[in-house]
């Protein structure tokens, strides 16, 4: 078995109301996080904590409900740059947070925007975080007979993710929330053994701008030969991935070198205090 990294950092991802934040607060075992149903618990900006377990430093960053529409813009595109600026010098894990017992399109479309966002790379360090397990135990129904029975979206997102899951419940007892929590990071452990040690990079956001400017090159000249204005604002959407890289990849590219994330956490310090 590889050696642990003496540090492990995560970015939590999903939807609004998906239990982002509560999940964060189990995985710290104490309450950094706003969580709830009230509106004053919505997360709306980038908040990490961290916490120390057996020696080891665990960073947790908290995001807004990246997927909802009403508060997919620029400025949520600037809160995704954070998240990673504040893993720097980068996350070992993307966990993808999804309500057990409920997948939407929305959801779907979340996969596909991190894709979007951090370069297809991010698959490799994403795994998928199921909560309010109790549904499911209050139905007689696993996690794993769920799966088998669940939309084929899901399946597909969890193939993706190179099959890696696990499940938290939110009424667990306190010991309950740290085996959970427990069991998260031995499976992120297992997954950055898996990527050799490594974790998500500069490089990785590098080569995902170039992904998008070849499709949007593609795009572009798919209108003029179909006759189509290239005037067209874009959906709200794809001017928040636009708006995130703008924001990013720029500092990317300065003297024409690679550098750390560290080195943009420096950078930007003065945005984000």
């Amino acid at each position: 078995m590889a050696t642990e990294t003496p540090e492990l950092r995560m970015v939590l991802v999903g939807r609004l109301a998906a239990g982002k934040s509560a999940s964060g607060n189990s995985i710290l075992g104490q309450k950094v996080f706003k969580s709830g149903t009230s509106s004053n618990a919505v997360t709306l900006e980038c908040k990490d904590g961290t916490c120390n377990r057996d020696g080891r430093k665990i960073v947790v960053v908290d995001t807004p409900g990246l997927f909802d529409p009403v508060i997919l813009n620029s400025e949520m595109a600037r809160e995704l740059a954070k998240s990673v600026v504040k893993s720097a010098p980068g996350p070992h894990a993307f966990v993808l947070v999804i309500e057990a017992g409920r997948f939407t399109p929305e959801e779907a479309e979340a996969v596909r925007d991190i894709q979007t966002l951090f370069g297809e790379e991010a698959s490799r360090f994403t795994l998928v975080l199921f909560t309010r397990m109790d549904g499911l135990q209050a139905a007689g129904v696993t996690l794993e007979e769920h799966i088998r029975g669940a939309d084929p979206k899901l399946r597909e997102v969890l193939e993706g993710c190179g099959g890696r899951y696990l499940g938290f419940n939110k009424r667990a007892s306190w010991e309950e929330r740290e085996k959970q929590a427990e069991a998260l990071i031995t499976k992120i452990q297992e997954m950055i053994e898996e990527n050799g040690g490594s974790h998500y990079t500069t490089e990785m956001f590098q080569r995902a701008e170039e992904e998008i400017q070849a499709r949007e090159k593609e795009i572009r000249e798919e209108r003029q030969r179909s006759g189509q204005s290239d005037e067209k604002l874009p959906p709200p959407r794809e001017e928040a991935k636009k708006s995130f890289l703008a924001f990013i990849l720029p500092m990317l590219k300065r003297d024409g070198d690679l550098p750390s994330l560290n080195a943009i956490a420096s950078a930007l310090s003065g945005l984000f205090q």
